[in-house]
């Protein structure tokens, strides 16, 4: 029976039937932990070009902080609405989706923070991988 749910609205998210009620199972969660990759990269480096700004109070920039950050949160909460697949697991993390959220989050700031060299560096090995 866990298995049929997985990937399904939980009954006590019903109220988001109209947002994400017509999707496969699973498609709103994968759409939603791609949109959350992507906004936390879009944070981090805001966060890191315009820190100056930030720390000033500059409207726009604490503007689209505000909006990455709901957008995160809004992204959370339709992971969070979902059923999860736990059959047959031997290990399991805890805190799904907070702890692969905040993983990927903080990974996606420490690649940020990376200097040009390093990326060149990167693109040149993976190159000569390929």
């Amino acid at each position: 029976m866990e298995f049929l749910s997985a990937g399904k609205l939980r009954s006590s998210y019903r109220w988001m039937d109209m947002v994400v009620g017509r999707c496969e199972p699973g498609a709103a969660v994968s759409g939603a932990v791609l949109v959350f990759t992507c906004f936390s990269g879009g944070l981090c480096i805001h966060l890191h070009f315009s820190s100056q700004d930030m720390q000033e109070g500059v409207w726009w920039a604490v503007l689209l902080t505000f909006f990455f950050v709901i957008s995160l949160a809004g992204c959370l909460l339709i992971m969070v609405a979902h059923e999860q697949n736990t059959t047959g697991l031997r290990f399991k993390v805890p805190l799904v989706p907070f702890i692969p959220a905040l993983s990927i989050f903080f990974n996606v700031d420490l690649m940020v923070h990376l200097n040009a060299l390093t990326w060149v560096r990167f693109i040149i090995w993976m190159a000569v991988g390929k």
